[in-house]
């Protein structure tokens, strides 16, 4: 460890202290917010010069975007009279686009070669994860529209989130990313029927406005990328290096605008 990570270490814990003693003695809770978020953006920097925190960089990113979004969502709602919810939808799709271009025909190989595995792996993430949120759910009693997002939790693709868990747990991450690329492809319809069957009780489901809605979000960008990927992926090298890093900012954007948007509601549930 580098000079630098063991001071942004020292500084994130001293942050971390003071905005933990501020929210439990009441202070202003601005202060706590800035204290929180310096932080997590030290932790995150530093913890790239230390190998231990390192593979969990990403997910401390993460939080850090939960925390900007609780802490000041005033200022991700909206820039003059434009909301900044509508950029969510383009930014999942760039979020799909860029996987795609990450992928190829080859990757679908393993469906064939090993497909007992894959289709396992298949039924598992469309019946436990599911089923797993329709629970929750149902045992917290929670509010129609919370109950819904919940269960659309369970019934959505992991996409890249899981391939990077079986690459920390060294699993078999030609499986994961073989299980996660049929998940996406599958789920313009899987996803529909199952919110249809399992979140009908909740909000009104229309199946079929959602598998239209899904394939302009996920199929449509992932098989731009694709094509990108097939056409220029020998004259273009520096997309492949770029496309992560540009993934990874999206789904930061993303979960920043949705915890903005929803900050209230988030703060009542507990």
């Amino acid at each position: 460890m580098n000079k630098t990570s063991k001071l942004l270490l020292g500084v994130s814990a001293a942050a971390g202290l003071t905005s933990a003693g501020i929210l439990t003695l009441g202070g202003r809770t601005d202060i706590a917010g800035f204290c929180c978020i310096g932080a997590l953006a030290c932790l995150a920097t530093g913890g790239m010069g230390t190998q231990a925190i390192k593979q969990h960089v990403f997910t401390i990113w993460i939080i850090l975007a939960v925390a900007i979004g609780m802490f000041f969502p005033q200022y991700f709602l909206s820039a003059g009279d434009f909301k900044l919810t509508k950029l969510i939808v383009p930014l999942i799709q760039w979020i799909m686009f860029s996987m795609g271009t990450e992928m190829s025909l080859k990757d679908f190989e393993s469906v064939f070669k090993s497909p007992k595995a894959v289709l396992i792996g298949l039924l598992c993430h469309f019946t436990i994860m599911p089923l797993a949120g329709f629970s929750l759910a149902v045992g917290f009693g929670l509010e129609s529209e919370i109950a819904a997002g919940i269960v659309l939790m369970g019934c959505v693709p992991s996409g890249v989130t899981s391939n990077v868990l079986a690459f920390i747990a060294k699993a078999n991450l030609p499986l994961s990313v073989t299980i996660a690329a049929s998940s996406t492809l599958i789920a313009p319809l899987a996803t529909p029927l199952l919110m249809k069957i399992l979140a009908g009780q909740f909000v009104e489901i229309n199946f079929v406005s959602m598998v239209i809605h899904i394939a302009e979000i996920i199929i449509l960008p992932i098989a731009l990328g694709l094509f990108i990927n097939r056409v220029i992926r020998n004259q273009a090298q520096w997309i492949r290096s770029v496309m992560p890093l540009s993934s990874m900012t999206g789904v930061f954007l993303v979960v920043l605008l949705i915890v903005a948007s929803g900050r209230d509601a988030l703060s009542r549930l507990g």
